[in-house]
């Protein structure tokens, strides 16, 4: 979508998954770093039975036409080490450009 921005992308996917899985004892989001157009941060999505966690650093991009997401996933719980390390590899990531619509 165009009209959302991505802080307000990322509370959205928050809700939904609180809503989607509700016996998951542990959902959250937590923001590290943002501007109007970038959102840095971790998301946990643990303890979900049918499915598997997930430990995450995601960044929202909000381009002219678009949402970019960059992220590193794993299913086992990150260090503080780990999580400083990727929040500065995803957190570098850039919208490089978007493709323009076919004019013919």
């Amino acid at each position: 979508r165009s009209d959302i921005s991505a802080t307000k992308f990322i509370a959205a996917v928050a809700e939904e998954h609180k809503s989607r899985k509700p016996g998951c004892a542990i959902v959250s989001h937590k923001i590290l770093a943002s501007t109007p157009t970038e959102v840095l941060y971790e998301q946990t999505l643990a303890k979900c039975a049918p499915f598997r966690d997930e430990y995450s650093v995601r960044k929202t991009i909000r381009g002219p036409r678009s949402l970019t997401e960059v992220s590193y996933s794993k299913i086992t719980p990150m260090s503080e080490a780990e999580k400083r390390k990727w929040a500065e590899i995803v957190g570098g990531a850039t919208l490089l450009s978007e493709c323009k619509p076919d004019s013919g």
